[in-house]
């Protein structure tokens, strides 16, 4: 009762204002709930970061990681520092990477004994100076500190392959480990901010998109299937209709292979071609229609996968 005449006191009005009040208090609550959630999804982040390993890696660290064996052998880390993080250092290694690049866009086929000679030795070289630069580097900062940076741990792995290449040279179908020295020039991200940012945008992208970009991958394995079900036997009976010679054209569906091939090339826009050898082949309606579905299907995944990289990258080189 006394609740009923204070508001009939106070009026409408201040009915209203109570129930904003109580509108704005619901909403505190739901904002206070929120970050709540968020500061301990945070904090638990926190702590896993900083979860310390067990002791036996440490003392396995201290022993075998950390060399500081012997005051000599301290001095000398000292001086090797000094050289190896002197920024000329830096810009000479930078100018060797270039150089490399510059040998490896040289390599042309066929190639005169004299010059594949010359590219030869400029491999041993560059090889031997980043070789170098790595085992420098371990001394000065020790094998404990220097496998914490990415990109030692990125250098090291480039020199390993390069090792693996020389000592494996006359191994045959061992010549693709040739193509990994074409990843020295991501080292210039290093100490190219462009590069660097351009790395990381990709990088991010492609963690962000990891899930629709599989989505993309089973929608052409399923089409492909499809295909290959529904018009490999015709492309097989009735390849005389569409090749002279009655022999398998380069694009067809009677396999999974040609026939995925087939998806992807209707998913870059080359689908006219294909499509008519379809028809002729297994019929109109039904090559319309699973053609269109690939098309509709497929671009509407591609256009979306292409507008979250779009504003993936906006919204990493803002900030």
């Amino acid at each position: 009762a006394t609740t009923e005449v204070e508001i009939k006191k106070k009026g409408p009005g201040s009915l209203l204002v109570s129930m904003d009040q109580l509108a704005s208090y619901g909403r505190k609550d739901r904002i206070n709930s929120i970050m709540s959630v968020v500061t301990n999804t945070l904090v638990e982040e926190l702590e896993e970061s900083q979860r310390k390993c067990p002791p036996c890696w440490y003392k396995f660290a201290n022993t075998f990681l950390i060399w500081e064996c012997h005051p000599y052998w301290i001095k000398l880390k000292e001086i090797v520092n000094l050289i190896v993080m002197d920024p000329f250092v830096d810009l000479a290694i930078t100018i060797c990477i270039v150089l490399n690049t510059l040998f490896m866009a040289m390599e042309h086929h066929p190639m005169t004994p004299q010059f594949e000679h010359v590219l030869a030795v400029g491999n041993l070289v560059f090889t031997g100076i980043f070789t170098a630069e790595m085992f420098l580097k371990l001394i000065a900062m020790d094998p404990y500190y220097y496998f914490q940076e990415g990109w030692n741990i990125f250098d090291g792995f480039i020199v390993s392959l390069s090792l693996m290449e020389l000592s494996l040279a006359d191994v045959e179908g061992l010549s693709v480990l040739r193509s990994f020295r074409l990843l020295r020039v991501f080292k210039l991200a290093k100490s190219w901010p462009t590069l660097n940012m351009l790395i990381k945008i990709i990088g991010n992208s492609v963690g962000a998109l990891g899930n629709l970009t599989l989505v993309l991958a089973i929608i052409v394995f399923i089409f492909a299937v499809v295909g290959m079900q529904l018009f490999g036997k015709s492309y097989k009976e009735c390849v005389c209709k569409i090749n002279q010679d009655c022999e398998l054209p380069r694009w067809h569906m009677h396999d999974f292979f040609h026939s995925f091939l087939i998806v992807f090339r209707v998913l870059c826009g080359e689908w006219i071609e294909t499509m008519w050898d379809c028809m002729e082949v297994a019929g109109q309606a039904m090559c319309l229609i699973v053609f269109m579905m690939v098309m509709v299907i497929g671009n509407l995944v591609y256009d979306k996968v292409r507008t979250k990289c779009k504003s993936r990258s906006e919204h990493l080189s803002h900030s």
